[in-house]
């Protein structure tokens, strides 16, 4: 078990796991069960993997707009959505997504996932930015986000296992390296887990760690069992 952070005064009742605010997150991800495994398949990546990182996003985005949390997500019981800088459930940045999409059909990048990934994010229309835009902001149908966040994470799962490392089981890793970008994926032994910090009732955590904890908490798993 690996020591993630250390916080010698934290108390069980004050953990993520004991909050209201994991409550409501976990409500809110239920709804979109089928919405999430379908897209992870998708993407090639395990859907617990993928949510290690959503609910992160999500419990950071219900403890910094307050306001929002108590007079939209809580009596919903819904997931935040899109706000200026990132879009989407999986809060992704546009500069990302198209990153995401061009990684997908550049065959000598090192996060090339293969041929039969390559149509996944395909454009209909003749306006990609408006569409990129409705695909990661739409509050009814989450498939893009979790399809673009699951893709994500693959890519930078193959190209850490293209440099001879494996951290496919590794959520504390690829969280990390969600959170801080492409520009920060530099395969190597011994990676560094980081990240933003994200504050639940006082105790802070980095968002590598907090997508370590959920993922080997046991939370949710009936749904989102450990793929082996």
């Amino acid at each position: 078990h690996r020591d993630l952070h250390s916080f010698p005064t934290r108390r069980s009742s004050d953990l993520w796991i004991n909050t209201e605010d994991w409550e409501v997150v976990k409500k809110a991800i239920t709804k979109d069960k089928d919405t999430i495994i379908k897209a992870s398949n998708k993407a090639g990546i395990d859907p617990r993997i993928v949510l290690s990182v959503c609910i992160v996003e999500q419990l950071r985005l219900y403890n910094t707009q307050r306001e929002l949390y108590e007079k939209v997500f809580k009596p919903l019981e819904i997931l935040g959505n899109a706000n200026k800088m990132a879009w989407g459930v999986m809060s992704i940045k546009e500069s990302t997504a198209i990153k995401i999409e061009n990684h997908l059909r550049d065959s000598n990048s090192d996060f090339y996932l293969g041929s039969k990934y390559q149509p996944l994010l395909d454009f209909s229309g003749d306006n990609p930015n408006d569409e990129r835009y409705q695909r990661l902001t739409n509050e009814k149908d989450h498939s893009y986000s979790y399809l673009y966040g699951g893709l994500y994470i693959n890519q930078i799962i193959h190209q850490w296992k293209k440099a001879g490392y494996d951290i496919s089981s590794r959520p504390e890793i690829t969280g990390t390296l969600f959170n801080l970008g492409f520009d920060k994926s530099q395969p190597k032994d011994n990676p560094v887990v980081g990240g933003s910090t994200v504050e639940i009732n006082s105790i802070k955590y980095t968002f590598g760690s907090l997508s370590y904890e959920f993922f080997y908490s046991g939370e949710m798993m009936d749904d989102y069992p450990f793929i082996t």
